[in-house]
């Protein structure tokens, strides 16, 4: 019973727009770090939530159910989301080590590249290959490898535009010459 009910509330909480949750609080301005914590904070309560009434393969199904939740929102005017920053606030909790390693693989493409895409694109596969070194469970590795899939695929407008090219660089913070 508890799975099934971390599963319903964590698809409700992915389901729930970001821009929701700024109109309830009643902030005026929100930037882009906003939405982006926003969204942590979705994953981590959804997996904490899962974690709580359902154990660790709970909080690995409430991960799912709230990027589903994301990608497919029941209300259908809500735009869908990519669920990268929700898988983030998941792996805070369930894989912590795999997360900074992911952290790592994006900031240094990102320095080399300056494609956020791309670099999220390295990271997600740097998750996954990496995972099949540190997590003992196949049905983890299945998860990890689906919602990677997921994500990338959900990108798949900045390879478009990557392709056309118009996808945007980072102007990068530094100036060497």
């Amino acid at each position: 019973m508890g799975f099934l009910f971390s599963a319903i509330i964590a698809y409700l909480i992915g389901s729930l727009s970001p821009k929701w949750c700024v109109q309830i609080c009643s902030v005026r301005y929100p930037t882009k770090v906003a939405w982006i914590l926003l969204d942590v904070v979705r994953g981590l309560v959804a997996v904490g939530i899962g974690l709580i009434f359902a154990g660790w393969m709970g909080a690995w199904a409430a991960l799912i159910f709230a990027v589903l939740g994301t990608w497919y929102p029941f209300y259908p005017s809500i735009r869908p989301g990519e669920g990268i920053w929700i898988c983030v606030g998941g792996l805070i909790v369930l894989s912590p080590f795999l997360l900074i390693v992911g952290g790592l693989i994006f900031i240094v493409s990102l320095f080399l590249t300056r494609f956020t895409f791309l670099s999220t694109w390295l990271a997600i596969a740097g998750i996954c290959l990496l995972s099949l070194f540190f997590v003992s469970q196949i049905s983890v590795w299945l998860i990890l490898f689906g919602l990677g899939a997921g994500c990338i695929y959900q990108q798949k407008d900045h390879w478009v535009r990557f392709q056309k090219g118009v996808e945007p660089k980072v102007k990068p913070p530094y100036k060497l010459f």
